[in-house]
């Protein structure tokens, strides 16, 4: 026989070709373990399927998510073949490289090395050219200063919102102030 949430099939019986039961909940779920009936699988509602651990709800699966209230840990990839990957490019995705490191790989080749002290791009890294009101790179504690570029060849220091300096391939040009050195 099998026990479920409020019934009991016996498997010698012909099973009908829909089996209907309960939606069951975290408490009680529909399918459970006979050593743990607070644990096994129920109905969420607004769809999907719920798992649950001694009646707290651990994972949900629904329809566009899948929520998980515990870590999900899953083995450390490489970068050909990453542990977080996509359906259209399984060789592209993220892998734990050596403990505490984290690497991106795009069709099998690392592309970035990330630690809790640096991220070390592996490929070139192209910035948008920016302006003087959106710089290309600048800092977190303050974004006014930094660099962009205002056409071809050229590229502007900016500190504190006014650009200071640029330099090209005829040299440095001083923009505000005066050089020290």
């Amino acid at each position: 026989w099998w026990k479920t949430a409020n019934s009991e099939v016996n498997v010698t019986d012909k099973l009908p070709e829909i089996l209907t039961l309960p939606s069951g909940s975290a408490n009680i779920p529909t399918y459970s373990f006979s050593d743990d009936v607070k644990s096994g699988m129920f109905l969420v509602p607004q769809g999907g399927v719920g798992m649950a651990v001694k009646g707290a709800i651990k994972t949900e699966f629904k329809q566009t998510e899948t929520v998980s209230q515990v870590p999900i840990k899953v083995p450390n990839g490489t970068a050909t073949q990453p542990a977080f990957a996509f359906n259209s490019a399984g060789n592209t995705g993220m892998f734990v490289g050596r403990p505490g490191k984290l690497g991106m790989s795009v069709t099998g080749n690392q592309v970035l090395d990330m630690d809790s002290t640096s991220v070390k791009s592996l490929v070139p890294v192209i910035l948008s050219d920016g302006s003087i009101n959106n710089l290309s790179l600048k800092f977190s504690s303050d974004g006014t200063t930094g660099l962009f570029a205002p056409s071809a060849g050229n590229l502007s220091l900016v500190a504190g919102g006014n650009e200071v300096a640029r330099l090209n391939a005829s040299g440095l040009e001083i923009k505000t102030g005066s050089a020290k050195v």
